[in-house]
């Protein structure tokens, strides 16, 4: 194959080569990018799905204070509960209505899950109803835990469940979530596990009576949790984040609910165990225990908007690379192209010329004009070593036509002098048969040779 195609070729594959693999690069930061727009919508899934689970826990709080009031409950106390049961259909709803837009598996599974939880809550509203309809002395301990409070507490790991499935979802989709989302479900189940603790009170509270040893033992297992839940929620803070947010946050739990909340279950266990009067109701001690657990909601809150600044600075990085290959690849092919020009303009058709020169001279074509302007390269050199064989071909064939002239002259010549020999003998033969003939045939004769002679000079 001759270079003049050789080399084009040879460009156009590498240019093709550079050009493929930028896309399968371009093609790859664009999955990263849009699956990193996906991160903030998946987080913001999840924190709704967290709100449900803290809402549906959040009202067992007015729930335990009706069912430990009086025959008949305030109506501060039974409108307080009717809002919080409000504020948990509006959770529900609200995540339902995220929850239609997601057509991937986990979406419908997450969905299905929601589902049994609306299902199981609207038991539990139910039982808890029946429940507070009846008169106080008729609420047996056993009615009001086995018929109303763990019937609540039923309806949170169903809620819980739906939190799993979309942080499954979302690290399956996007690859990883942002770590503080992990820490996040952590605070979601401490916040459940606390408001659990806090209802383990309610039939002691609403009877008056000290707490009976499975009542002790259940409050037992649930310091153990919340314990447990503590010490994985802190242990990665130190690593994860530094954020001031953060630490504020972790301090008021520390303080409020760590403190003050348990603080206060842990005087009424001492009163309970010591067979003292309580000196408060269970709506009364709802009161004063569950302002500490609003602390682990706002850690929890603090830790989503964390998250959600991670995948947002993502999403700005991940563009901020694909903008970054494609100024490359960009770069990359117009140096390509103009290198493609470049070897064209000097490599290329000055070797073409040369070629069709070479051919000229070696046809014995000197009619041809060389013209480049004045290199010093090796292109160059060759340019002028054309012009000089050019030259030189020149020479050398107006040498050869002069001396191819001079020979065609010089064989006239001898032609001549060849047929005027032969012609001087003629005469010469006739010349002497005649030579008796008189002085004017012989003066004929000699006017004949002055003639010839002439002619052959």
């Amino acid at each position: 194959m001759k270079l003049t195609l050789l080399i084009p070729a040879s460009g156009v594959l590498v240019t093709a080569l550079i050009g493929a693999i930028l896309i399968h690069v371009g093609s790859a930061q664009w999955r990263a990018y849009e699956l990193a727009k996906t991160k903030p919508g998946i987080i913001l899934l999840i924190s709704e799905a967290m709100a449900v689970v803290e809402a549906v826990s959040a009202e067992r709080d007015p729930a335990n204070g009706v069912l430990g009031s009086a025959d008949r409950p305030d109506p501060a106390q039974t409108e307080i509960l009717r809002k919080a049961r409000a504020d948990s259909d509006a959770d529900i709803a609200r995540l339902e209505k995220s929850l239609a837009h997601i057509s991937m598996s986990y979406g419908r599974e997450a969905q299905k899950s929601l589902d049994k939880t609306r299902v199981l809550l609207e038991q539990a509203r139910r039982d808890v109803d029946s429940v507070a309809k009846l008169p106080r002395q008729e609420r047996t301990e056993q009615l009001i835990m086995d018929g109303a409070v763990f019937r609540m507490f039923d309806v949170v790991p169903s809620a819980l469940e739906t939190v799993m499935l979309l942080i499954q979802g979302g690290n399956k989709l996007c690859g990883s979530l942002p770590d503080t989302i992990a820490v996040a479900r952590l605070v979601n189940q401490l916040r459940e596990y606390a408001g659990r603790l806090g209802s383990h009170y309610t039939a002691a509270l609403a009877q008056q009576k000290p707490l009976l040893a499975n009542e002790s033992q259940a409050i037992l297992l649930s310091r153990g949790r919340i314990e447990q839940l503590r010490e994985l929620i802190e242990s990665p803070l130190h690593f994860l984040t530094t954020d001031p947010r953060l630490v504020v946050a972790v301090e008021d739990m520390e303080q409020r609910y760590f403190g003050d909340s348990l603080n206060i279950a842990a005087r009424l266990e001492r009163t309970s165990s010591h067979h003292q009067m309580y000196n408060v109701d269970a709506w009364q001690f709802a009161k004063l225990y569950v302002p500490g657990m609003g602390t682990l909601v706002k850690l929890r809150n603090v830790l989503i908007s964390i998250a959600m600044e991670e995948a947002q600075a993502e999403v700005v990085s991940e563009r901020q690379h694909m903008f970054e290959i494609v100024l490359i690849g960009s770069i990359v092919i117009l140096v390509t192209a103009l290198a493609l020009i470049l070897v064209y303009v000097r490599v290329l058709h000055p070797l073409f010329v040369i070629s069709q020169a070479l051919k000229s001279i070696a046809a014995e074509d000197l009619n041809i004009k060389v013209r480049m302007p004045a290199r010093k390269d090796e292109i160059g050199e060759i340019y002028d070593t054309i012009r000089m064989i050019l030259t030189n071909s020149i020479k050398s064939k107006q040498i050869q036509m002069t001396q191819q002239r001079t020979t065609d002259e010089l064989e006239t010549s001898v032609m001549n002098l060849i047929a005027l020999n032969a012609e001087l003998e003629q005469i010469a033969r006739e010349a002497h048969i005649q030579i008796q003939c008189d002085g004017s045939c012989v003066c004929a004769v000699q006017g004949v040779v002055a003639r010839r002679q002439a002619t052959a000079c």
